[in-house]
Formats: C-alpha cells, sequence, structure tokens
C-alpha cells in the first residue's frame, strides 16, 4: 500500500485576534479558521501533499497565504 504524505501549518499569534471562534468551510488546502485560545489566536491551517517526510517545513509562503484569508475573514 502506498502512503501518501500531507503537511499541515498553523500560526500563532502572541495575542488574541477576536473574541470568538471564526471557521469557514473550503476545499482543502485552504486556511479556514481563527479560533481563539486563552491569550493567544491559532490561524490556519494548510494541508498541501508531499513526496517525503522531510519536506515537513513550514514557507514563507504558506505563511503569508494564512494571513492574507485571515485578513480577508476579518478585514477590519
Amino acid at each position: 500500500m502506498d502512503l501518501l504524505y500531507s503537511k499541515g501549518s498553523l500560526l500563532i499569534t502572541d495575542q488574541r485576534l477576536t473574541q470568538r471562534v471564526i471557521n469557514r468551510l473550503r476545499p482543502a488546502r485552504t486556511p479556514t479558521s481563527w479560533c481563539r485560545e486563552a491569550t493567544v489566536s491559532i490561524l490556519g491551517t494548510t494541508s498541501i501533499r508531499i513526496d517525503r517526510l522531510d519536506q515537513i517545513v513550514p514557507t514563507v509562503a504558506e505563511s503569508d497565504h494564512i494571513v492574507e484569508t485571515a485578513a480577508a475573514m476579518v478585514p477590519s
């Protein structure tokens, strides 16, 4: 059986960005939610197919995409 690998990235802020959980149902690979947890916010996640496990590192492009998607959900 062949295994398929997928990596996911999340961003965690140093402060709460919203008082509520915000979630949008989207196709896989699209960052979809903001979760507030205590004093931080968790943004993401991505889902990207990879060929090898040594490719599991977040990229600047992924981080930028998460931030841009989150900003579109809460433009203020």
